[in-house]
């Protein structure tokens, strides 16, 4: 039977301390597999694992399961799976407007809110018109995008439940009293195109569309 499954890999790649193929000698859960590759690196994303099994691909939420202990994210692995880490370098959200540092907010595990993104940002009491007008762009499409007003108050007051922020949104925190759409973009458009070379899917936002 040990031999059985000594002719079965596992495949670990991506973001482990010791990426390579691995060999069962007994019925191993996930944690025990991530052990295996010695461990996950720093700069792993947890939360965007993938296990591929028989040419399809599941989720897994390693930060979850390491940080919250959900145990229902250690799964049994079987022989021939592959477990991917991804990279969290490329993950991240832009704040601009009153804020003293805008520009890239990096994204951790996956994961920031709006409070999180400000505070990073620094935003400056001072020079903010409201923040009861936050605005965050995302994009749905490369020719669409959502535009969504949040109150900063209620959420800070616990009136609100925290928004979360996906990779790529555009936060703006307003020095001036702003309306639709069209003026959003058009307040936001200079911040932009001096990061255009590096925003996807922005790159012509201009062109975007609300509705």
């Amino acid at each position: 039977e040990i031999i059985e499954f000594k002719s079965q890999p596992i495949y670990l790649l991506g973001q482990f301390n010791a990426p390579g193929v691995y060999y069962l000698d007994r019925p191993t859960k996930l944690l025990h597999g991530l052990a295996m590759g010695g461990g996950i690196d720093t700069n792993a994303n947890m939360r965007g694992a993938r296990l591929v099994r028989n040419d399809r691909i599941q989720a897994i939420d390693i930060f979850e399961l390491m940080h919250r202990n959900d145990l229902a994210q250690n799964i049994q692995l079987r022989p021939g799976d592959t477990i991917y880490m991804p990279d969290n370098s490329d993950l991240r959200v832009y704040v601009f407007g009153a804020v003293d540092k805008p520009g890239v907010v990096p994204m951790f595990n996956g994961r920031i809110d709006l409070v999180q993104a400000l505070t990073q940002a620094s935003v400056d009491k001072t020079k903010a018109y409201n923040h009861e007008q936050i605005r965050i762009i995302r994009s749905l499409s490369p020719t669409k995008g959502q535009l969504m007003v949040v109150d900063l108050g209620q959420i800070m007051d616990g009136k609100a439940m925290p928004v979360s922020l996906m990779d790529g949104d555009i936060v703006y925190v307003p020095k001036t009293p702003m309306g639709g759409w069209n003026e959003v973009i058009g307040e936001l458009l200079p911040s932009l195109q001096t990061i255009a070379g590096i925003l996807q899917p922005f790159v012509q936002i201009n062109y975007l569309k609300d509705n």
